[in-house]
């Protein structure tokens, strides 16, 4: 009787599962497929390209990332943009877009919202990491556009008040709070719910060979492999409540999201 009830909530969360802002992760050669560079001087688009994460220890364990080379010359404002995501909605439950960002200097960071088709006001915020030559994850806080959807997500990697030089920074993960699926242009199509979790979570994901999941400190706290599976329900009823950050291991490369236990 469990098993049908098992089987029976996962086809109803298949069926049910709305659309939130999505994991950005950066996986396969294609994922900048839809991004635009501007503003980055005398940069060339070789600056500005998929590559292999520089420090799987940490909180970070995807594969790729974007690296971006910020050239001396550039405006203090280069980033690149999207119109691939939208629109997305600024909602009470998932206002706070994250972004992991890898630098070797402290400097600020910025996220940026455009584009409203519902009268929402173009908002870029600007945070600065705390540690060099690691992974942290950078928190902002988009309460103020509360109730209004955008189509267009900036990025910009590195966003000093002047600019006196260049540097490399590497991106990835951009996520809202409550998202509930890890999503790529142009890639499969990947599910993580529900999002909070209580005792079960389930994930979907074609040709999907195994997952970990870890906390806000980058400590793996489970770990799983298995033959190739469509699907997996997760037990997380010894899991103390709060965020995690689940990597779905599959033929197609890697995919990490992040979800709450309550």
């Amino acid at each position: 009787m469990k098993n049908i009830l098992t089987l029976l909530m996962l086809l109803a969360f298949t069926l049910g599962v709305s659309a939130q802002f999505a994991n950005i992760g950066f996986e396969g050669e294609d994922a900048l497929a839809g991004w635009n560079l501007f503003a980055n001087g005398s940069g060339t688009v070789e600056d500005f390209a998929i590559a292999d994460n520089p420090d799987m220890s940490g909180i970070n364990t995807s594969a790729k990332c974007v690296k971006f080379v910020v050239a001396a010359d550039a405006d203090p404002w280069a980033g690149a943009w999207s119109d691939d995501f939208g629109p997305y909605s600024i909602t009470q439950a998932d206002h706070i877009l994250t972004m992991m960002v890898y630098k070797t200097i402290i400097s600020p960071s910025c996220l940026k919202v455009e584009a409203s088709a519902d009268g929402g006001t173009n908002t870029e915020l600007k945070v600065s990491n705390t540690l060099t030559n690691t992974w942290e994850q950078l928190s902002f806080d988009f309460s103020t556009q509360i109730g209004y959807s955008f189509q267009r997500l900036v990025f910009f990697p590195d966003f000093p008040d002047t600019r006196t030089g260049g540097t490399t920074a590497y991106i990835d993960n951009i996520s809202g709070t409550g998202a509930s699926s890890v999503w790529n242009p142009r890639d499969v199509s990947i599910s993580v719910f529900p999002n909070p979790a209580d005792e079960v979570m389930y994930v979907q994901a074609p040709d999907m060979t195994g997952y970990s999941i870890t906390n806000m400190i980058g400590q793996t706290v489970r770990m799983e492999k298995f033959q190739t599976i469509s699907s997996k329900s997760i037990e997380l009823s010894d899991m103390a409540a709060g965020v995690y950050f689940i990597t779905i291991e599959s033929l197609t490369g890697t995919h990490t999201s992040k979800f709450m236990v309550k």
